[in-house]
């Protein structure tokens, strides 16, 4: 300090001299401002030099203190991983963080002193539903936002009220959180797909039994049709009970077949149609008939008596039904 407050001396005859600086005192350093005030003589002339000197250590570690606390806020702003964007009292950006240049792409440069454009959104709506949500201080939203190259993502937008008419956004890119959804949601459809598989595998083995008792009535039946006919006829009646026997063997099977059928497709992109829940049932539990009986269980369905009709995908309700 010492050589800046010797080069100001001789400003003191001027009336301009004043200086901040630093003393040693036996209470240790302290800081003092110093002004000086000419008194002049009828003819002008500087005859006497009045100065005053005061204290001004406490007002200078206020102001340090301050000084410290900003440096620290501005950092910490500077740094945080949210996007910070601070409106002056018309609407005007006057700050934008590195987090918001990085998310949006923008510049300081090129957003300084400029509304929120309606571009930042991909339809009028959101740009309008935005503008209106700027002024509601303390909400949180969700809101599709474009960026500089023309990507769309999806960020949480706070809005907090400053001091002076200002307001602050703090914008919460949620992309890689939704990406991480996508990735457990697709890892949970594929734990699902390969319990689906393997308990097709265990189903296709009851499937084969359920299939060839059916086969075996069919071909017991043919034989003893067969055989009456060598012998030199057989009964209409008889006849016609047997071919009812064939025929409703065979559409046992067919309801086998059809429920392994959709039990091994998958489902998930297939549209929400009116599903009669009693067929679906029907279906998914033709093919667990072994099953119960291997392993003691016995089933009871209480039904009403009308159809039941639900929105939903059949081969994915049929795959939830079969157990």
């Amino acid at each position: 300090d010492r050589a800046r407050v010797v080069a100001a001396l001789p400003r003191q005859p001027e009336g301009t001299y004043e200086e901040a600086y630093r003393v040693l005192s036996p209470l240790g350093e302290r800081w003092v401002r110093d002004r000086a005030f000419p008194v002049r003589n009828a003819a002008g002339e500087v005859v006497q030099l009045v100065g005053i000197a005061s204290d001004i250590t406490d007002v200078r570690q206020r102001e340090e203190a301050v000084r410290r606390a900003k440096e620290n806020l501005d950092l910490l702003i500077a740094h945080l991983p949210l996007a910070i964007c601070v409106y002056d009292a018309g609407g005007l950006r006057e700050f934008v963080n590195e987090e918001w240049t990085r998310l949006l792409g923008w510049t300081q440069a090129e957003v300084m002193g400029t509304p929120l454009p309606p571009t930042m959104f991909p339809d009028e709506p959101t740009a309008r539903e935005a503008r209106a949500f700027r002024h509601r201080f303390g909400d949180t939203q969700e809101f599709p936002v474009r960026t500089k190259a023309g990507a769309i993502k999806q960020c949480l937008v706070t809005v907090v009220q400053l001091p002076a008419g200002k307001s602050m956004t703090i914008v919460r890119d949620l992309s890689t959180e939704r990406a991480r959804e996508r990735l457990i949601e697709e890892q949970r459809q594929a734990m699902i797909e390969s319990a689906r598989l393997s308990s097709l595998g265990e189903m296709a083995a009851g499937a084969a039994h359920e299939i060839n008792n059916p086969l075996a009535i069919i071909q017991g039946t043919a034989d003893l049709v067969t055989s009456a006919l060598e012998r030199g006829g057989i009964a209409e009646d008889r006849l016609k009970r047997s071919m009812e026997r064939i025929s409703a063997t065979t559409n046992r099977i067919a309801k086998i077949i059809v429920g392994l059928k959709s039990f091994a497709r998958d489902g998930r992109k297939d549209p929400m149609v009116a599903t009669s829940l009693k067929q679906v049932m029907g279906e998914a539990l033709e093919l667990c008939q072994t099953r119960f009986r291997n392993n003691g269980v016995e089933l009871q369905l209480d039904l009403p008596e009308g159809e039941i009709l639900v929105s939903a995908r059949p081969v994915q309700l049929a795959q939830r039904d079969a157990p």
